[in-house]
């Protein structure tokens, strides 16, 4: 599931009172006071708040998280294309909250490639950083199977 940004809520809040009597008809009233605004119950819309901008960081978690869906998601069937994505994900989010993921994409594209020594090499250097991570075991399955 790709997580997406929800539109803030709108708020609304009473209209201010309005008179029912233009400013003639007030000014003609028999004691000369004029009569009580009635509220009429309407109300009006108030600005949502600020969205993060364009390339802000939520925006920017936000597309890191969806490359990587994308980068997994062609792991079965075209690996490959999950290696170029894994590869440009790790480059352009560098220092992104994904790192170890993207990371277990490359490794498992190159297994998924016969590209043995390569992905042999990055599977003890991911293991060895990521000892637990989301695709430790995955990696040793993927090692223990060439």
């Amino acid at each position: 599931v790709v997580p997406t940004q929800r539109p803030a809520a709108r708020r609304v809040l009473p209209e201010a009172p309005a008179s029912d009597e233009t400013p003639e008809a007030q000014a003609a009233q028999p004691d000369g006071i004029p009569s009580k605004p009635r509220s009429r119950g309407k109300v009006r819309p108030v600005a949502a708040p600020a969205v993060p901008h364009e390339g802000g960081p939520d925006d920017r978690y936000l597309r890191e998280v969806r490359e990587l869906h994308r980068a997994r998601s062609a792991l079965e069937t075209d690996p490959e294309t999950a290696l170029t994505r894994a590869r440009a994900g790790l480059k352009e989010f560098s220092d992104g909250a994904l790192g170890q993921e993207w990371e277990g994409v490359v490794v498992l594209a190159l297994y998924e490639l016969d590209r043995e020594d390569e992905a042999a090499e990055r599977a003890r250097a991911y293991l060895k950083r990521y000892p637990e991570g989301p695709f430790a075991a995955r990696v040793r399955r993927a090692m223990q199977q060439r």
